[in-house]
């Protein structure tokens, strides 16, 4: 019996599927000693695979992330809503200075505390580059009393993506060839019972092996042409050679 094609499944795609296929074999209550020890198996490997994928510690530096990037979202708050109270003061010079600085802001985006992470960093250091880069922009900020305002931006978003990096790092240097192996001998248990419904299906070719076996294979399709688009999606997106 030929293995079950899983060469372009990435490991999420890897988790699902073998969670669905485990829980239609639970759904069929098929009374086989084999089927019942290969499955417990299985189902064991498919908890060591999701602990490797999700370890304690990655939900720790997550939280870790949420609370930096809160902290972050207080910083620039707190700092456009000082310059836009300084934009109406009665001293026309304050208002000017206060007034080119939210123009600033305005072009990187007035909410770009609730922009994705990448294009929030990216966004920060292009409204802070630009104030230190031009002169009447600097001027302005120094005027009106921003530089501690926008000091503390600058340290918060460092802070913030110095946590995501940290995160990024523990996840790759740490999960995924524990998380590759699991997937291995998951992958190899599974092939082994779908071997064993195809054998059963020409043995016995009982009812309830047939409507499993239709079942899995279900699975198996969907979760195939899942891999297939994802992966043509990557090829896509990759820039041309021409």
């Amino acid at each position: 019996m030929e293995s079950i094609k899983t060469r372009d499944f990435t490991l999420d795609l890897a988790y699902t599927f073998a969670t669905q296929f485990m829980a239609r074999i639970a759904e069929s209550a098929i009374d086989d000693a084999s089927l019942k020890s290969l499955s417990t198996t299985a189902n064991s490997l498919v908890l060591n695979l999701n602990e490797a994928m999700h370890k304690s510690n990655t939900i720790t530096l997550s939280d870790n992330i949420v609370g930096l990037d809160e902290i972050f979202n207080n910083e620039f708050r707190s700092t456009k809503y000082f310059i836009k109270s300084k934009s109406y003061s009665n001293d026309a010079t304050v208002a000017n200075h206060a007034s080119l600085l939210l123009n600033l802001i305005y072009k990187e985006g007035w909410s770009l505390e609730s922009y994705g992470y990448t294009k929030q960093q990216s966004r920060v250091e292009n409204l802070l580059d630009e104030k230190d880069r031009v002169p009447e922009l600097k001027q302005a900020s120094i005027a009106i009393g921003t530089e501690p305002y926008f000091d503390r931006v600058r340290e918060s978003i460092n802070n913030l993506t110095a946590g995501i990096a940290t995160r990024d790092t523990f996840i790759s240097n740490q999960s995924k060839l524990k998380s590759d192996e699991e997937w291995r001998k998951l992958k190899d248990t599974i092939n082994n019972i779908w071997a064993l419904i195809n054998v059963n299906c020409l043995v016995v070719a009982t009812e309830p092996w047939l409507k499993l076996k239709d079942g899995l294979q279900t699975i198996i399709d969907r979760n195939q042409t899942l891999a297939k688009q994802r992966g043509s999606r990557k090829t896509e997106d990759l820039p041309s050679k021409n």
